[in-house]
Formats: structure tokens, sequence, C-alpha cells
């Protein structure tokens, strides 16, 4: 669904089709990546995987990236987490695209919200935002006229 909305973002230099993510700072249990302007997907992915193994170690972790694309679903990466066993946890910012309640002027951005944790058969998942509906649908609402 998001291929073109990527090479949009791609052609009009708002995103780099790179992998460049570099590793901003390392306190054992806390790592700070930066995803240099690429594709958010990756981005994520890298961190989610450096988060497991970090808890796995430590037995907590906090992965952060910042400066980076949009990077989907987050119940994507917090469901993989609980697949490991631990608790999942993810959080991203958007540009203020919402009102608040009674509100007509974007103030804040989706800002959305994902917890996943694991029980004997299937992950429990938690996923909040602040908007009614995902911006995309409208995106494609709007698409289809």
């Amino acid at each position: 669904m998001r291929v073109r909305y990527y090479v949009e973002g791609i052609e009009k230099g708002l995103i780099k089709p790179c992998g460049n993510i570099s590793q901003v700072r390392d306190w054992d249990t806390i790592v700070v990546l930066d995803g240099n302007g690429c594709l958010g997907i990756p981005a994520a992915l890298r961190a989610s995987r450096l988060a497991v193994d970090r808890a796995r170690i430590h037995g907590v972790s906090i992965v952060s990236v910042s400066n980076l694309g949009h990077v989907g679903m987050l119940a994507y990466y917090t469901i993989h987490i609980a697949g490991e066993g631990l608790i999942g946890f993810a959080m991203a910012n958007s540009p203020s695209i919402v009102a608040p309640y009674g509100g007509s002027q974007p103030v804040f951005g989706t800002n959305p919200i994902n917890i996943a944790y694991p029980t004997k058969s299937s992950p429990v998942v938690i996923d909040m935002a602040t908007s009614a509906v995902a911006h995309f649908r409208i995106v494609l609402a709007s698409r289809r006229g």
C-alpha cells in the first residue's frame, strides 16, 4: 500500500533509500541510533532486534531511533518482540496533523503507541493513537476521490 508513498518521498528527496543507520550512544541497556534520513522500516527492524538482544543480556532495554522515515505498523515490531518472550513497547511521533477534541486545527501528530506481550497462545496487542482513523486511510480515500 505504501510503495507509492515511499517512492514519492525518495523522488522528492524527503527520504534517502539508504541503509546508513549509525549508533550514536550505547549505555548497555539504552542505545540511541540515527536513521540518517533513511527509510524507517529497516531502522525500526534494527532497533527492535537490538532491543531484544540487549534485553536478553540485561533484562531490559530501550532503543531509540531518530531522523528516519515512516516505520509502518508498530505492531509489526512489538509482535516480533513478544514472539521472543518479551514485552514490546513502541512509540512514534509525526507532524502535526490531528486536531484536539472540539478543535479544527492540527495541533499534534498521530503519535502512535503499541504494546505487545506474550501469552501461551498469541501475543496480546494494544494499539493506540491520538487520531480516530489512520492518516494513510484518509490519504487513500482522497486518492480514490
